[in-house]
């Protein structure tokens, strides 16, 4: 942290995807705000907008609850990870029908 003038800070936090690099946030340092209690309610709304781009909802059954249609690349699991998760859940499956014929 540094310090660029009497009552300015800099804060140094990792990047992540919603961070735009063209635009300017107003952080309160030790605060957090309801979304109604923003301190940059535009740019919440240019954000949200931007997000809906991203995340489309899909109801299949009708009056059923919303279901993301599909996630951003980024946040979609690993083939690794997918294929071990599998793995120890069919690890789990057999172990349970062990203990059932036990």
């Amino acid at each position: 942290m540094g310090l660029d003038s009497d009552w300015h800070s800099e804060y140094y936090f990792p990047m992540h995807r919603w961070v735009n690099h063209s635009l300017r946030y107003e952080l309160a340092e030790y605060a957090c705000c309801l979304p109604q209690d923003d301190l940059c309610p535009d740019l919440r709304r240019l954000d949200l907008q931007e997000k809906r781009k991203y995340y489309q909802y899909i109801v299949r059954i009708p009056d059923g609850p919303a279901q993301v249609e599909s996630l951003p690349g980024d946040e979609k699991f690993s083939d690794e990870y997918f294929w071990t998760f599998m793995k120890e859940k069919g690890k789990l499956a057999s172990q349970t029908t062990f203990i059932q014929w036990s």
